[in-house]
């Protein structure tokens, strides 16, 4: 591949391109560090501040001179917000660009062009439409309040409707299916012991029988064999038949009692007799045939047969410990069959007489789940965590709770409507007035018909994406955020973001095409925008581009290609205008070694200039980033809240079609067993389905990749940047942190470590006095809240100033492992509030005391809190680049002349020595 494997030398240099293309557009300076700037997750909250962030930065005009911008999550939707204003026909330059965002400049740096018309004569009232579209859409998931919270609540109502009715055709069929053996036992006279039952209402499923006879034959004499075998050293024929005394006394007693005591025909006491034959029996065979060194042991009256190794007899043991298992669970789904067969006939049986119409209640029981599962969204999104950290014990044991209690709701329902169905209940009365063939006959028909409609609705691959919220969300995120900067959505009738009005959303590969004859300055000056999902991958981690405690790989898709983990890349195909060797195949993937793992892989014969992967939207894409909470959310994933969400319909995350050919990845392709590649091909929706209510995302190594939030790996947008090792990184951490734990900020910390080799340590109080920064920077504890010396006190005596941080912004030297590798800087930015901020911050923070890290389940900002994060954020910007720079005279270092194209390299290192 050549260079880094992390940052190929091909992706790096097509980049490069790209970065002249832009510097030439925007004016500004070709060879000059890049300038990155990374906006966290945060849902509206981090969109909003973000937007006055850059608001500040148009003033000063240095929106022209970012290179990238790396977003995630809320973070995304104001990159997607600037991305599409440079797209726009009415913004010519990156002049215009910076006048709709921040208006007028504080200190024009950039000359205009005689000729060309002043932005404020042109731009005025769109800028002023723009932002007031950004406002006014706050509550962005309900603009019209009690109307449009109506109409999401009847759209998410007949998703969770459509979920259920298509996951219960496909349950319905194994219940139906489970029913078929023993009525057709019945009908055929063999089944002539009525099924136990402890009072006539009450029936327990003839499955009981085969679940205590897996319990006894299968569980008891797999783990009883565990101790029998495995013996490191050589043994004796004594002590060979003394490891199998014990099963081997078993039988002998088992025949003792029969003899002496007569026990024959169907008496419980020979049924014992036999059982516990059998078990005896199973134990010595299960030993003789797993441990050969036994047999030996037992047949010759010597140790002269050669000693097993180790190895040996811990795969001996292993071997047994599998079987165990799996004994195990074929007994747990026999049991659990017995359950749910015996609950769904007794509750039939119970609730209706023979008059009754079969679905009457049935109907009534059904709708009585969606109203339960629909309340639970509620109960779910409270319960669900909101840090980094997995959630405690406490919230994990509800979780576990609510999942079991709609769990069994729903097959309580479902089994009851199965026996509706088939009435098998009459045979398990063994009711006289109905013949078992009549009842055989029934059951046949309805599971063939049901067979039909489950193999029909399994094959709608999109339903699995549009029956989850993600359709909604995205669409109401593109009207808002896509739509702002759209001139259709400010004049006419159709300005409310509930209506589609077209060219809101842009093609991804459009939106990312770059420079071309037909393109503007302003898109041609456009930040290279890097958007961050994650990949969820919960099972053994085959795919080789993770570690299993992270249950997910970061995804970015770049103006050039996607990077995958550390080592995982696709380039798109070539444009004319690179200078470039033409495509000569579908896309450049890397690693390109035959004995490597590649998690992109694609065909040659798709032709130069075509990529088989799904296409997605600029809008589309956005969503799937910020699609925070989901049945997949990365290493929070946990079986119990997945399933709690799929059963409540709480999915937010992208089954992605990548178009990788798992047969092309290499020799050391994971394997795939060949009745999962069955149901893939043949039922897709309930594979998709079950994978995510059961927490089984298996990563890259199947063409349908499961997308989810990218904080969900990495939440402050960082990671890319870092790979990339830009020299000037600006950081907006503005995820949920009312604590001041820096999580998300450690999460990237030790990543960065991990898989770059990269060092990002913070400077001290003695290091920023030295550089003269200490007026603006402080280490990570001065950015934690503290109570004020100058507090007031109110009449209860609590002071009633909230706590106060005495700095925003911190700073930090990025080291990589290369020798020649230039100092880099990461400028942390923190919201926060420190006493100095303009009144009507200082009004709402007395007001909202958690200002400025309100909940991200807040997403349904009003005026005052809307205009509070801009203002916090313009704010900020303002005073970092006033004031980021030595105080002493010689200005050593500056924030704003190293995004200007001043080198970053630092006067030296007072930590050093």
């Amino acid at each position: 591949m050549g260079g880094d494997v992390a940052y190929p030398d091909k992706l790096r240099a097509r980049e490069e391109v790209r970065l002249s293309e832009r510097r030439a557009a925007a004016g500004t300076p070709q060879q000059r560090p890049a300038v990155g700037f990374a906006l966290s997750g945060g849902g509206i909250r981090s969109a909003t501040f973000a937007l006055g962030f850059f608001q500040g930065l148009a003033r000063r005009q240095l929106l022209r001179h970012i290179d990238y911008l790396s977003t995630v999550s809320g973070g995304g939707f104001f990159g997607a917000f600037l991305g599409r204003l440079h797209t726009r026909s009415v913004v010519t330059s990156v002049d215009d660009v910076e006048y709709v965002l921040g208006g007028k400049p504080d200190h024009p740096g950039q000359p205009q062009a005689e000729d060309a018309e002043p932005p404020a004569d042109r731009l005025s009232g769109y800028r002023s439409d723009v932002l007031r579209y950004l406002r006014e859409n706050g509550r962005y998931l309900s603009p019209t309040g009690s109307g449009d919270t109506l109409l999401g609540g009847v759209v998410l109502l007949r998703n969770l409707v459509s979920m259920h009715v298509v996951l219960a055709l496909f349950v319905l069929l194994l219940l139906l299916a489970v029913q078929l053996p023993y009525i057709l036992l019945a009908a055929a006279e063999i089944l002539r012991v009525p099924p136990l039952r402890v009072h006539e209402p009450l029936l327990i499923s003839p499955y009981m029988v085969p679940a205590a006879v897996a319990l006894a034959f299968l569980v008891w004499t797999t783990g009883w064999a565990y101790w029998v075998v495995g013996h490191q050293r050589g043994i004796t024929q004594r002590e060979a038949w003394l490891q199998l005394m014990a099963p081997v006394l078993l039988v002998l007693l088992a025949l003792a009692g029969k003899v002496l005591f007569g026990l024959e025909g169907r008496s419980p006491a020979n049924l014992i007799a036999w059982g516990l034959m059998g078990v005896g029996l199973l134990t010595i065979a299960f030993a003789i045939a797993l441990d050969r060194q036994l047999i030996r042991r037992l047949f010759t009256g010597h140790p002269g047969e050669p000693n097993p190794s180790a190895e040996e007899t811990s795969r001996i043991r292993q071997r047994v410990s599998k079987l165990h298992m799996l004994a195990v669970l074929f007994f747990i789904a026999l049991a659990l069959v017995t359950l749910v067969d015996s609950a769904g006939a007794t509750l039939y049986w119970w609730l209706f007489s023979e008059q009754a119409p079969p679905f009457s209640g049935l109907l009534a029981g059904g709708a009585g789940i969606i109203a339960v599962l629909a309340t639970a969204q509620q109960l779910i999104a409270r319960l669900a965590p909101r840090s980094e950290d997995r959630p405690g014990l406490p919230r994990h044991v509800l979780i576990w709770v609510g999942t079991v209690g709609l769990l069994t709701l729903y097959l309580l329902v479902v089994g009851t409507l199965s026996h509706s169905i088939s009435h098998g209940y009459v045979v398990l009365m063994l009711r006289p007035e109905r013949p078992p063939d009549i009842v055989g006959t029934r059951a046949f028909f309805a599971t063939g018909v049901f067979l039909i409609v489950v193999l029909l609705a399994g094959q709608l691959k999109t339903f699995v994406n549009r029956s989850g919220h993600h359709a909604l969300y995205m669409a109401r995120l593109t009207r808002t955020f896509l739509g702002a900067s759209n001139p259709r959505r400010h004049t006419g009738p159709d300005r409310s973001v509930l209506h589609v009005v077209p060219e809101d959303d842009i093609a991804f590969e459009a939106y990312q095409a770059g420079a071309t004859e037909e393109t503007s300055k302003a898109y041609r000056a456009a930040p290279l925008h890097l958007i961050n999902v994650t990949v969820n991958e919960t099972v053994d981690g085959r795919s080789r581009v993770q570690r299993r405690d992270r249950k997910g790989v970061g995804l970015a898709f770049g103006p050039c290609g996607m990077s995958l983990g550390i080592r995982h890349h696709v380039l798109y195909p070539n444009r004319p205008q690179d200078g470039f060797e033409s495509a000569t195949e579908c896309c450049a993937v890397y690693p390109v070694g035959e004995h490597q793992y590649r998690a992109f892989a694609y065909p040659d014969s798709e032709g130069p200039g075509s990529c088989p992967w799904e296409p997605l939207s600029l809008g589309t894409l956005v969503a799937i980033s910020g699609a925070a909470f989901s049945t997949g959310a990365g290493f929070r994933t946990t079986l119990a809240l997945s399933l709690l969400c799929g059963l409540a319909n709480l999915r937010l995350g992208y089954w992605w079609h990548s178009g990788a050919k798992p047969r092309l990845r290499g020799r050391n392709q994971p394997t795939i067993a060949g009745w999962r590649r069955m149901v893939e091909r043949i039922l897709p929706v309930y594979s998709f389905l079950f994978a995510e209510i059961l927490a089984r995302f298996r990563g890259t190594v199947w063409p349908h990749w499961y997308l989810s939030d990218g904080g969900h790996f990495e939440n402050l947008a960082g990671y890319e940047l870092i790979r990339r090792r830009v020299p000037l990184i600006v950081m907006l951490d503005a995820e949920a942190d009312p604590d001041y734990t820096f999580h998300g900020l450690a999460s990237l910390i030790r990543k960065a470590r991990i898989d770059f080799d990269a060092d990002i340590r913070f400077l001290d109080t003695e290091e920023l006095v030295a550089m003269e920064l200490d007026h603006v920077f402080g280490p990570l504890n001065q950015l934690r809240r503290r109570r004020g010396k100058d507090a007031m006190v109110s009449a209860g005596g609590e002071p009633s100033v909230p706590s106060l941080s005495p700095r925003q912004f911190a700073l930090a030297r990025v080291s990589y492992d290369r020798a020649d590798a230039e100092t880099c800087w990461l400028v942390y930015v923190k919201p926060a509030m420190t006493g100095q901020e303009p009144a009507d911050l200082a009004e709402y923070l007395s007001n909202n005391p958690s200002f400025p890290h309100q909940p991200t389940s807040d997403q349904f900002f009003d005026e005052d809190q809307w205009e509070s994060y801009r203002m916090l954020g313009e704010y900020m910007a303002a005073r970092l680049f006033r004031e980021g720079r030595s105080r002493g005279e010689s200005g050593a270092w500056d924030v704003e002349a190293l995004m200007r194209g001043a080198p970053a390299t630092p006067p030296a290192d007072p930590g050093s020595g």
